[in-house]
C-alpha cells in the first residue's frame, strides 16, 4: 500500500513539474490571416441624388470573365491578330494575361464575313448585398453578358428558359475554376448563377429603393465591353448587341419571375434609369446581371473596396495587378558573335527573341542589311524567315542568307515594337 501511494506521489510531482514548465515557455500563437471586416450595404440619405439616398456596398474580387475589349491602338493587338494558340475555349495567354477571342460574322453581299474582336480576361467585382454567417449574398457589379430570356414565346417560367441554361452552363465555365466553384453554393434548386427577384431589387436592406417605379441609382447598372458585343445573340448587321443609354452609359438587365404568360410572354426587367419595367422575354438587348450565393474561402476572393451608387468607387487593385504583379518582360533580341562567310556559300544567322507579351510573326519582324560595297539587291538573298517557340517567351528566329559580293555586311533583325539585334557578316573571296 505504502509503495503504492508513493508511485501515485511520484506521479503527481511529476504532472506539477511539467504544468510549471508549460507556464514558463510561451508557445508560439497561431497566425492569423488579416482581413478587411465585409459589411452588408450602408444607407445615408442624400438629396443630390435622384432617390434621396446615397448606398455603399462593400466589394470582393472572385471568378474571371472577358470584360475590355483590346483594340488596335494596344500594342498587344497586332499579337492577337497573329496567334495561332488559341485553345477550344478561345482563349489564349500572353505573358501573365489571358485574352478571349470572340467570333464575329458579318452579313454581306456575297455572303457571310468571319472577322474577331479581342477582350481581356478580367476579376469580376461584386457587390456585397448581405453577409450571412456562412454564406454572401453577391450580384455582379456590372451588367457582364447579354441574352434573351428564351426564343420560344411560349416559355414562361425560369426552369425551362434558355437564359437559365446559358448562365448554368456557358457563363459559369467561363467565369470560375474549380478552386473557385468549391465557394458557390447554389440555390435550392440547384442554380449556380441567378437573377435578382423584385423583392429583392425592392429591398432596402441589400440598399435598394423600395418603390420599382421610382428611378433608381443603386439598381441602374453599367455593362462592360464584352457585354455591348456578346458572342450569344450579337448581330453586326443590324447591330443589335446590348443597348446603352447615350447620357448615362447604363444598361437595362433581366430580372428573376415567372412572366406574365400568354402567347407573348413578357418578364421585368432593370431599365436605364433603375425602374423595372417589361420586355419580349425574346428581347436579345437585354443583359445579364449574375447573383451567387458565396462560401468565404481564403485563396478564392480578395477585398475590392466600395462602390457607391452616386457613381464613386474606392477600388483596391485586382488580384494579380499592382507591386505583387511581375513586371512584364520587355523585348529583348540576342544575336551570337559576328560572322565569317565565302562569296555565294549559304549562311544560317539565327537570333534569340525574349518577350512576356510580343509574339513574334514574319510580318512583325523584319532584317535590315547596311554594307561598304556596292552589292544591289540581286546580290544579296535572304530565305524565308523560321520562328520556332522555345517556351515560356522565348523564340529561335533564323534565315539562310547568301552573298554574291565581298565585303562587310551589317545585319540587324528588329521587331515591330522597337527590339533589334545587330551582327558583322564578312564575305571573302
Amino acid at each position: 500500500m505504502k509503495e503504492k501511494r508513493n508511485m501515485k506521489q511520484r506521479l503527481l510531482s511529476m504532472l506539477l513539474a511539467v504544468m510549471m514548465i508549460c507556464t514558463m515557455v510561451q508557445l508560439p500563437e497561431k497566425e492569423v490571416k488579416a482581413e478587411t471586416a465585409i459589411s452588408n450595404p450602408r444607407i445615408v440619405a442624400d438629396s443630390s441624388m435622384a432617390a434621396g439616398q446615397k448606398v455603399t456596398w462593400d466589394c470582393v474580387w472572385f471568378g474571371n470573365y472577358p470584360q475590355t475589349q483590346v483594340t488596335s491602338e494596344d500594342s498587344v493587338y497586332s499579337t492577337l491578330t497573329s496567334l495561332k494558340n488559341w485553345d477550344s475555349r478561345s482563349v489564349a495567354t500572353v505573358g501573365n494575361q489571358q485574352y478571349y477571342r470572340q467570333n464575329i460574322v458579318t452579313a454581306t453581299s456575297v455572303g457571310p464575313a468571319y472577322s474577331y474582336r479581342y477582350y481581356k480576361y478580367e476579376p469580376i467585382k461584386w457587390r456585397v448585398l448581405n453577409v450571412g454567417a456562412n454564406n454572401w449574398l453577391l450580384v455582379a457589379n456590372k451588367v457582364i453578358d447579354t441574352c434573351c430570356y428564351d426564343q420560344d414565346l411560349y416559355v414562361t417560367n425560369w426552369s425551362e428558359s434558355l437564359l437559365r441554361t446559358e448562365m448554368n452552363e456557358k457563363m459559369y465555365s467561363k467565369m470560375f475554376d474549380e478552386d473557385q466553384k468549391t465557394a458557390i453554393t447554389g440555390t435550392q434548386i440547384g442554380d449556380k448563377l441567378f437573377l435578382l427577384t423584385k423583392e429583392r431589387l425592392t429591398n432596402s436592406d441589400y440598399g435598394f429603393e423600395v418603390d420599382d417605379s421610382k428611378i433608381s441609382d443603386s439598381r441602374a447598372a453599367k455593362c462592360t465591353d464584352y457585354c455591348k458585343y456578346s458572342n450569344l445573340y450579337y448581330d453586326e448587321s443590324d447591330k443589335s448587341g446590348i443597348k446603352v443609354d447615350s447620357v448615362t452609359g447604363n444598361c437595362r438587365y433581366w430580372v428573376y419571375d415567372g412572366g406574365v404568360g400568354g402567347t407573348y410572354p413578357h418578364h421585368p426587367l432593370v431599365s436605364y434609369d433603375g425602374t423595372i419595367k417589361n420586355a419580349a422575354e425574346d428581347d436579345k438587348n437585354v443583359g445579364v446581371r449574375p447573383v451567387i450565393w458565396f462560401k468565404p474561402m481564403d485563396n478564392v476572393y480578395s477585398y475590392a473596396g466600395t462602390v457607391c451608387s452616386d457613381g464613386t468607387a474606392n477600388e483596391v487593385g485586382q488580384p494579380g495587378s499592382g507591386s505583387s504583379n511581375p513586371e512584364e518582360q520587355p523585348t529583348e533580341i540576342i544575336m551570337d558573335n559576328d560572322e565569317e562567310a565565302k562569296i555565294n556559300e549559304d549562311v544560317p544567322i539565327s537570333a534569340e527573341l525574349k518577350s512576356s507579351s510580343f509574339v513574334p510573326t514574319s510580318t512583325n519582324m523584319t532584317w535590315h542589311l547596311e554594307y561598304n560595297n556596292d552589292a544591289g539587291s540581286d546580290d544579296i538573298t535572304i530565305g524565308k524567315m523560321s520562328i520556332v517557340d522555345s517556351g515560356e517567351g522565348s523564340y529561335i528566329i533564323s534565315s539562310i542568307f547568301n552573298f554574291k559580293k565581298a565585303g562587310e555586311y551589317e545585319v540587324t533583325l528588329k521587331s515591330d515594337d522597337g527590339a533589334s539585334a545587330t551582327i558583322v557578316v564578312t564575305v571573302k573571296s
